[in-house]
Formats: structure tokens, sequence, C-alpha cells
């Protein structure tokens, strides 16, 4: 069995995993292994039928994510962990979406312990990094507005209304036939020379069904606009 607990809260995260392992020991000797503590073939001791350790244990790996080889051994086997007699409790700092997916794929328990933003992040800090076609900078801004609490629907909305915007000022002449603002009708228009004729209809098109298809039951909606951005 694995169980994860992971979040940028990292004191409450921490809190949480010792409080689990407490309820769930049921007598068993508990092991904590650190990222430092990591050697080529402890994985495969610590899931095999007999183990290096002797027993049924519960194992708390704390924080891998802390060297690059322990923690690409960590998901290349969370497989065989999940399959392993033993059980193990996995901490970890915030996650982006792609590395949550490895784990829920193998974890029976996924628990985030998210801290209250300390400060409102700027949504549309997106659009501006849209509008510069900035895909490093829309990338790492779309990541952190999901780390502090923002959802998936509102940032896609922001990115749908900057191609709005960028589409009015590629067809009208003015700011009032567009029905916008002078300032941000001007700073559309600077920005179009960063797109191709007929980029930013197909980027909308795109956009939409990215949006349709997660509504429906595909991937989900962080993930799949994650890779929209990464197209971009």
């Amino acid at each position: 069995m694995i169980s994860v607990f992971f979040g940028n809260d990292t004191v409450k995260v921490r809190q949480k995993a010792f409080a689990f392992v407490d309820d769930s020991k049921e007598g068993r000797e508990v092991v904590l292994l650190e990222a430092t503590q990591y050697e080529s073939g402890l994985l495969s001791e610590m899931t095999g039928g007999v183990s290096l350790f002797g027993g049924q244990r519960l194992f708390i790996l704390d924080t891998w994510s802390e060297d690059d080889t322990a923690y690409e051994a960590l998901t290349d086997q969370l497989e065989s962990l999940h399959e392993s007699g033993n059980d193990f409790v996995i901490i970890e700092g915030p996650l982006l979406v792609a590395e949550k997916k490895k784990f829920e794929k193998w974890a029976e328990k996924m628990e985030e312990t998210k801290k209250e933003a300390a400060r409102d992040f700027n949504s549309f800090s997106l659009a501006d990094a849209l509008a510069k076609r900035d895909k490093k900078s829309l990338w790492l801004l779309w990541n952190e507005a999901l780390l502090e609490g923002k959802s998936a629907e509102e940032l896609s909305g922001v990115l749908w209304w900057q191609l709005k915007t960028l589409r009015l000022a590629a067809t009208t002449g003015s700011a009032e036939e567009a029905g916008l603002k002078d300032f941000p009708y001007q700073k559309a228009k600077r920005s179009l020379s960063k797109f191709k004729p007929g980029e930013l209809e197909n980027l909308s098109r795109e956009l939409l069904s990215v949006i349709h298809d997660s509504r429906l039951g595909g991937v989900e909606t962080p993930l799949a606009i994650e890779r929209w951005i990464l197209k971009l």
C-alpha cells in the first residue's frame, strides 16, 4: 500500500504523514529513509518477499525528490511498491500535475496540503505571457498558479480572454470598434507580430477543444492545458 502526503505546507504535510503512520503501524517497526540513504537495490530489497530488513514493516520515504537518482528509482518502481506486502508512506513537497499522475496510478491514498496564499496570484500575468508567446514563462506561471490554489477553469478563462482580445485587435482598426479600452487594445496590437496569420484562430479552437474534452472525461483540465501550453 502506498500513501502519499504532499504539498507546499511542508510542516502540515509532515504532521499529517506521521499522524497517519501512528494510526497505521499496528505494532510493525517503522523505517524512515531519507534521500541521502538511497543506494542501488534498496527499493528491491524493501519490496521483495524476503526483505533485507526482515518481516513486514512500514517504510517512510522522506522527500526523495531531493536526490534525482533516488526519486527516479522511486517513481520507476511504484508498481512494485504497490504490490509489495509492506506499506509505504511517501512525503513530498508540492507536485506538478504530471508528477501527481505518476503517484495516483499506484497510490491508495493521496493527500495534498496547501498553504493559504501569502499573496493573491495575478492571473493576468498568464495573459501577458501568452501575448508575448513566452512559452517557458507561461508554463511556469501556470504551475505556480495551480500550486497557489487557483482553479484550472478560472485560469483557462484568462487564456481564452487574451486570445479573444488578440483576435479582436487583429480584425479591427480601433479600440472603439473592438469594444475594448485603448490600453489593452494597443497592447494586443503590439503582440500580433508574435503570431502568424490564422494562428490565433487555431489556438482558440484547440483551447476550446481541450477544455471541452476534459469536461467529457478525457485528460484532466490542468494537465490538458499544460500540454496545450507546451505546444505554443
